[in-house]
């Protein structure tokens, strides 16, 4: 058990303002019940820190973070379990600028397991509200996933890279040290795919002042049979599928900044905006014509799959950059 206690302090600097902290403290539970650094649980509270600037009145604030977890030594040696982390506010505040960032309601979750010599990943993030700029985001929402990792294979890559990274003389030679890692690839590589290992957004959300956005996305390996490090191979191997949808003005908005970036000469000035609106609608329409984009009752929808070589793109067959595939 560890503990800090709460401090008030005022820093005055050789040249500039005097700098307050407000550090309201924290405590720290941590127990190994396996006297094994692999296996611990873990609780951290932390009430709440200030910062501010006394003569500016510019300030940055933390309040309510908090991190729990559970973790135990796996089959294979590697740390498993789940760490959870939360915070209430914080808050960052520029008087001069007029500069205003304010993040509430943040949480996140890591998450792994081992089953049949296979290790699982998920990563989960939420955030309630996100204001900048005087627009206001909500309801974000992300969750990636790792699946079917072969423990065996991530133990023996990882023993690798550290007793490469531990190599004064790979360090010391950039072709070295590629050479090494073409080695680990080529020599842990066929088993890695061999278990059909998956990465996949599963869920990805947010709102914008202009409406919801939501994406979806995955890629798959095949890893039945004998696997070849050769590159047709393993595209023919590979299962990819995305979705994206978007509410008009929501998407409308996103055209329009990305062509405020290219197009205008200031992409602050305000002058630029009706200019760079229209042309982003005119892409948007252009994409629509292209059946790139399907335009929906609310807005507008994307999707994408590749498998057996073969890419569907709105559910529509599209030719593929290789050959030998998609015939």
């Amino acid at each position: 058990n560890l503990a800090g206690k709460p401090l008030q302090h005022t820093i005055t600097p050789v040249e500039g303002s005097p700098i307050s902290v407000d550090w309201q403290g924290f405590e720290l539970d941590m127990a190994f019940p396996d006297n094994s650094l692999l296996s611990y649980s873990l609780d951290l509270q932390a009430s709440g820190l200030q910062v501010a600037v006394v003569n500016t009145g510019d300030q940055f604030s933390l309040r309510g973070l908090g991190a729990t977890g559970t973790m135990t030594e796996g089959e294979h040696a590697l740390s498993l379990g789940s760490i959870s982390c939360s915070l209430e506010e914080m808050e960052a505040r520029l008087v001069g600028q007029d500069d205003h960032v304010l993040l509430q309601g943040m949480s996140a979750k890591l998450s792994s397991s081992e089953e049949a010599g296979m290790i699982h990943v998920v990563e989960e993030m939420a955030l309630a509200g996100l204001t900048f700029d005087n627009k206001k985001y909500e309801n974000f929402i992300l969750r990636v996933a790792m699946r079917n990792l072969v423990a065996q294979t991530v133990v023996d890559v990882t023993q690798a890279l550290q007793e490469m990274e531990a190599d004064p003389a790979v360090q010391n030679d950039p072709q070295l040290a590629q050479q090494h890692l073409m080695a680990i690839v080529t020599t842990h590589g066929p088993a890695l795919l061999a278990g059909s290992p998956e990465l996949a957004i599963e869920e990805f959300s947010a709102s914008t002042p202009q409406g919801k956005v939501e994406m979806t996305g995955s890629i798959r390996f095949n890893g039945e049979g004998e696997v070849l490090l050769n590159p047709i191979f393993l595209v023919g191997r590979l299962g990819v599928e995305g979705s994206f949808k978007a509410e008009s003005e929501a998407l409308e908005q996103l055209m329009k900044e990305n062509v405020k970036m290219v197009s205008c000469a200031d992409p602050n000035d305000m002058s630029c905006d009706q200019q760079a609106l229209d042309m982003a609608r005119a892409q948007l329409g252009e994409l629509v014509a292209g059946d790139v984009l399907v335009r929906t009752n609310s807005g507008y929808s994307y999707t994408m799959s590749f498998k057996d070589g073969q890419i569907l793109v709105n559910g529509k067959p599209q030719p593929f950059p290789l050959p030998g595939f998609g015939s």
